[in-house]
């Protein structure tokens, strides 16, 4: 057998480097791109090989790998498509886009021998990582480009002309056609046109069209030429036909609408499997691989989007992560149903952590990005993951954000009767506990003069209300803890989260209503 390998390179600068203008379009049309394009070099090699689609082990996440019959006319046939994709990637995206490639002989007999499978797959994983390093079109470099027309104001590159209220090169416009088409609910297909015909999306050596709400259009094509089935994928639907693309069912078209004109902050998400490297290489056969890349693929691409929040945009998500964007407080509470659902998914076999940042709808689509990977790698950090951090602070495992989340609606139920002046103040003192922690200090001083705020704040008439006052108990236990009582005092350092999610959260609400 032969062992087929595709992997995009710079995918993390092809989406988040573009500016601002019409960036959400833009998302979507660039993250949809990438979907697309590793599904057509997948199908148009079978096509050359002339294989079926049995033979694909695993399309997402930027990438694919096929199983193929090993001869030197298929070794060739591989050889020259794949140079033709990156010659049409350089032709269009320059240095910013390329796929790497691989291809390794496999014996009959690993697919039964689990050491030699793992020394194939890695022996193909290191071709790839040298191609990515290495890339064939390196010459063209240095080659003379012709240069035109005015900068892009979104990939700042030449070749842009003046379109609907911005310059922009003939990519980026169709990025951002393509981000309008995607936009909403509805069924939505995408098919490739018949040779000669025109469609939406260029891919290679094909022309896709996407198709909302016409069924018969599909159906008249499809019995007038069967074979144009094989190039029809759904979106959002877990139909026969391959899943291709998770999208939002929003009709947000702008970050200033889902912020309503700065009204409400925006959050920034991303996510991403833990340890999946090592889940690979423990793999047991070929089947485990595919089988465990697949069902990855269908949980963050099909039934992500029914846990997120209605105007949550889900600008990429396939393989084994995700990047969104939002409202900050319907992302965290789409990453909470996400990571629920996940542990139900793997049997908790699996961990997922992710990172949340903060900021206002005119802040840097690529600060954004960054800023969010940051709070990402933070959660990383943690020992044994399976964690998330909010805005920058710090990592915490999944099982204290739900403590702290807990304080947070203490805090929400209890806000009229404790008000502002002692939250902000007992922020204040659990902001400067992490601090002294954090330094190596010891913060045990700052016990009584909490304890003394959290003593002025308490009312008899509290215990009029039964629920109140257990309210009220719970917090006080919690502020106050019991000295010995070690989880307690783990929980207590990381309390300025909490109250930090609160104090952001009032802060937005009192703007509201002001406005």
């Amino acid at each position: 057998f032969l062992l087929v390998r595709g992997d995009i390179s710079g995918v993390q600068q092809f989406i988040y480097t573009i500016t601002s203008k019409k960036a959400l379009v833009n998302l979507r049309g660039r993250s949809f791109f990438l979907e697309l394009l590793s599904h057509h070099v997948a199908e148009r090699l079978i096509e050359e090989l002339r294989l079926t689609r049995a033979n694909i082990l695993f399309v997402g996440g930027g990438g694919f790998e096929i199983i193929a019959y090993n001869t030197p006319e298929a070794v060739e046939k591989v050889e020259d498509y794949m140079k033709k994709v990156n010659e049409w990637l350089y032709e269009k995206f320059g240095v910013s886009l390329y796929m790497a490639w691989g291809c390794v002989p496999l014996p009959g007999k690993a697919l039964g021998e689990r050491e030699l499978l793992e020394e194939k797959v890695k022996e193909l994983h290191e071709m790839i990582e040298r191609r990515k390093i290495r890339r064939e079109y390196a010459p063209k470099v240095f080659e003379p480009v012709e240069i035109r027309g005015d900068e892009c104001e979104i990939c700042r590159r030449r070749n842009g002309r003046e379109r609907e209220e911005v310059t922009a090169c003939d990519v980026c416009w169709r990025f951002i056609n393509t981000g309008k088409t995607l936009k909403g609910g509805g069924e939505t297909m995408i098919m490739r046109m018949p040779e000669g015909e025109e469609g939406d999306i260029e891919v290679v050596d094909g022309v896709y069209r996407v198709i909302k709400e016409e069924k018969k259009d599909i159906k008249f094509k499809a019995e007038q030429d069967p074979k144009i089935l094989r190039h029809v994928y759904k979106i959002n639907t877990f139909e026969p036909s391959p899943y291709l693309y998770a999208m939002s069912p929003s009709e947000k078209g702008s970050f200033e609408d889902i912020s309503e004109n700065g009204k409400f902050s925006l959050g920034t998400l991303r996510m991403d499997v833990d340890n999946l490297g090592r889940a690979f290489r423990k793999m047991e056969s070929l089947t485990f691989y595919s089988s465990l890349s697949r069902f990855l693929n269908l949980f963050f691409k099909y039934w992500l989007i029914p846990l997120c929040e209605k105007d949550v945009i889900v600008v990429y998500s396939g393989g084994d992560d995700l990047f969104m964007v939002g409202r900050w407080e319907d992302v965290v509470k789409s990453a909470e149903r996400i990571k629920d659902a996940f542990e139900l998914f793997t049997g908790g076999n699996m961990g997922l952590s992710g990172g949340v940042f903060i900021s206002d709808d005119h802040f840097p689509l690529y600060r954004m990005a960054e800023n969010a990977g940051e709070a990402e790698h933070m959660a990383k950090n943690v020992d044994g993951k399976d964690a998330f951090c909010f805005n920058l602070t710090e990592g915490v495992k999944w099982e204290e954000w739900k403590k702290l989340r807990e304080v947070v609606d203490i805090l929400e139920g209890l806000r009229k009767d404790l008000g502002n002046t002692f939250i902000y103040n007992i922020y204040t003192i659990l902001r400067k506990w992490h601090e002294r922690k954090k330094k190596g200090e010891t913060p045990w001083r700052l016990l009584p003069y909490l304890a003394y705020v959290v003593g002025r704040r308490e009312t008899a008439k509290w215990k009029e209300d039964e629920k109140k006052w257990n309210a009220w108990c719970r917090l006080k236990k919690i502020l106050i803890p019991d000295f010995w009582d070690k989880n307690a005092m783990e929980l207590m350092n990381k309390l300025y989260i909490a109250f930090m999610y609160h104090v952001l959260k009032t802060r937005e609400e009192n703007t509201t209503k002001e406005e």
